[in-house]
């Protein structure tokens, strides 16, 4: 039903809906309302623009009314709603049902000892409604007849915020653990997994990482000076053997280059020089060149060559790794498949010169021209023999 003013005239003709007594209304506000417990009030102003013929209600029809605690009368189980306006007000009032079993979402002047676990007011002021509550993430149960909770060990109840919170604070230890190359700078152990913010190591130079999950304390960085004939690996938690050809004496020292002419296989503490174990059984050297498991001959011969001397290292580490070494024959000599694949290069003969390596014959000189020794390197070394001056 709806209420008017003070004016009981026009309550009739609202009631009714008849117009005649509208202008008889004084344009009285309501200021007070008695209504009992578990009524909803509505208020609404009238349409002006079309008074006097015709009142209405707008659409700005105000449902949730403040009633204030210490006005509600507890002997009288009323509550009075005291009510400012400066213009005309109507006031509509609904009985209201509700349902005990389902706590129904309705309108009344509730208290605490209306509660049920899981549910809350949605403000103490009358009038009032049980809202139900959801136990939020990490939560385990409500408390009593009321929306408070327990959570997780691993959470504290935030009553404010309705949520269960870590009881670290993970903008400051976000990480359940760390890479096994970095350390805890700041941990906090009030979960059941500690929550750590991590920060990098930075080895000694030949020394591995303590991995993270082997340390007995994380909150500092251990380190392990590699053994000889070691080296950190690439991720610095490991030692491994040096490479092949390199080779560290000692603990904690880096991995050496053999010399040119000397060797290792990986994890040495020393190498040992190419060409001292048994001759292969088989060798084979094209013409032009010989076979030799001689290192100064072999060091000779290159240091005569042009070969810069990474690929003179090269070379020599390619010879230690087959166990002999086919040299060029060096200008003034040759070589050819009518010899002994082990014999060494013979000298060109009088009368003959070769300015070139790896050859497989010498060049005679012009006719009525003889060289004087054995293996003459130029043609300038032909000279005119007796009776062809």
């Amino acid at each position: 039903m709806w209420l008017g003013g003070r004016d009981s005239q026009f309550n009739q003709g609202a009631l009714d809906g008849s117009l005649q007594n509208s202008a008889a209304y004084n344009f009285y506000t309501i200021s007070e309302v008695i209504a009992p417990i578990g009524v909803a009030l509505q208020l609404c102003e009238p349409d002006f623009s079309k008074y006097p013929k015709k009142i209405v209600c707008n659409n700005r029809t105000i449902t949730e009314m403040p009633c204030d605690v210490a006005t509600s009368n507890a002997t009288t189980s009323v509550c009075n709603l005291q009510l400012n306006s400066d213009r005309f007000q109507m006031i509509k009032v609904n009985f209201l049902t509700q349902d005990d079993a389902l706590h129904t979402i309705e309108w009344g002047c509730f208290t605490d000892s209306d509660l049920s676990p899981g549910m809350r007011l949605n403000q103490p002021e009358f009038p009032n409604k049980r809202v139900k509550c959801t136990l939020p993430q990490h939560a385990l149960s409500f408390v009593g007849n009321t929306c408070e909770f327990t959570c997780d060990p691993n959470y504290n109840p935030n009553s404010e915020t309705f949520q269960c919170e870590p009881k670290c604070d993970l903008s400051i230890t976000p990480s359940t653990t760390c890479p096994e190359d970095h350390y805890s700078s700041q941990t906090c152990n009030l979960m059941t997994l500690p929550r750590y913010q991590c920060g990098v190591c930075s080895p000694p130079d030949e020394s591995r990482i303590i991995p993270f999950s082997e340390r007995t304390d994380n909150t500092q960085c251990e380190f392990e000076a590699c053994g000889p004939g070691k080296t950190p690996s690439n991720d610095k938690l490991e030692c491994v053997d040096c490479p092949e050809n390199t080779y560290s004496p000692s603990a904690g020292e880096v991995c050496h280059p053999c010399e040119i002419g000397y060797e290792s296989d990986a994890g040495m503490t020393a190498c040992t020089q190419c060409f001292i174990e048994s001759p292969p059984e088989s060798a084979n050297c094209v013409e032009g060149s010989f076979y030799s498991r001689n290192l100064p001959e072999i060091l000779l011969s290159i240091s005569n060559s042009t070969l810069s001397s990474h690929h003179s290292y090269e070379l020599v580490r390619e010879f230690c790794d087959r166990n002999y070494a086919c040299l060029p024959c060096p200008p003034g000599s040759f070589k050819n498949n009518t010899m002994s694949h082990i014999s060494g290069c013979s000298l060109c003969q009088i009368g003959t010169y070769q300015p070139n390596f790896h050859s497989t014959a010498c060049f005679p000189c012009s006719h009525g021209q003889s060289t004087l020794q054995l293996g003459s390197t130029n043609k300038s070394q032909c000279v005119c023999v007796p009776g062809f001056e």
